[in-house]
């Protein structure tokens, strides 16, 4: 019955779809040359990016998280608040991205 996934090759989280939930990521991802449906591994070289800059990480979380999200709540936000920290912190892209992915797991 399930001989058939034996032959298959095996899926990456990281490589499935990201679908934007609304037109202001599919933007987002179209003005950083992203297709409509980008993976993880596709969309952190540019959230890395973005996450450089405090001024341009909320961006970056939000193509993480595949929907807008609203200064109110990044604010009010239980899961979302401790970000405003990590984006002006010293800590490394790599790093902040980390916990970006962390923040789509509670999604």
């Amino acid at each position: 019955m399930f001989e058939r996934f034996h032959d298959e090759e095996p899926i990456d989280a990281f490589d499935l779809p990201v679908i934007a939930q609304d037109e202001w990521v599919a933007g987002l991802y179209e003005r950083h040359g992203l297709g409509e449906t980008p993976s993880i591994t596709e969309i952190e070289p540019v959230a890395k990016e973005l996450l450089e800059d405090v001024r341009t990480s909320h961006s970056a979380l939000e193509m993480v998280l595949g929907r807008r999200v609203s200064t109110e709540e990044m604010f009010e936000g239980e899961h979302l608040r401790p970000l405003l920290g990590i984006f002006m912190s010293p800590a490394s892209t790599d790093e902040k991205f980390r916990v970006l992915l962390m923040a789509k797991i509670f999604e």
